[in-house]
């Protein structure tokens, strides 16, 4: 079975991204299952090359799998979409159906560009609890079970600083200086299913935001 990456989305300056492995002929076909990736190692054997892929397997994130299909589809359909639409007629490069052509091949390059990126704010944030927890990744990406454990490891780091985790609006006011990034990781982790917990890391940014960690 022929595996290839696509999708990639979410790179960070560490070259950490998420992307999707699909069943490939050609292009992708069938998505397996989307990983954070941290590391890729190519390695050739005569004329075969193997890429191997080091990460976190994580849920199939809808975004990477759509980009993973249109960033190598687009092209092709570019190409073949012109000669299968004058099919059984003389090649005319002054018809119109080579404009199908033009505003594909924009589109793929809109979608290289542009979806999928992290930027301003969001990019800080994630930058903000790699540095926190080793994992540059939303936790919102993580499946229920892995976002619990990661909580629990951030949680107990916070009470080895003496900092109590039980109450989300005391924490956001009392985590000092040296702990705020792993105070705002643990309100992330746990936020994405409570929503004081949510309120609680809006308000712990905003004092990143405002003092820097």
């Amino acid at each position: 079975m022929l595996e290839m990456m696509a999708g990639r989305v979410h790179e960070t300056r560490e070259g950490h991204f998420v992307g999707t492995i699909f069943v490939s002929f050609i292009g992708p076909l069938f998505p397996l299952r989307t990983m954070y990736v941290t590391s890729e190692e190519v390695s050739r054997h005569g004329n075969a090359t193997t890429v191997r892929w080091s990460g976190i397997d994580l849920p199939l994130h809808p975004t990477s799998v759509a980009l993973g299909h249109l960033r190598v589809w687009l092209p092709i359909l570019a190409f073949v979409a012109p000669f299968a639409l004058m099919w059984g007629e003389s090649v005319d490069f002054a018809r119109p159906e080579w404009l199908l052509s033009v505003a594909l091949l924009a589109l793929w390059i809109v979608l290289l560009l542009g979806p999928g990126k992290l930027r301003g704010e969001r990019a800080k944030q994630i930058e903000v609890l790699g540095a926190a927890t080793g994992l540059a990744l939303d936790p919102a990406a993580l499946e229920r079970v892995q976002r619990a454990g990661r909580a629990d490891v951030v949680g107990h780091e916070l009470t080895q600083h003496g900092i109590a985790i039980e109450d989300p609006t005391r924490l956001a006011d009392a985590a000092r200086a040296d702990v705020l990034s792993l105070a705002y990781a643990y309100a992330r982790y746990r936020g994405v299913d409570d929503p004081a917990w949510r309120a609680c890391a809006s308000a712990l940014w905003s004092r990143i935001a405002r003092d820097g960690v």
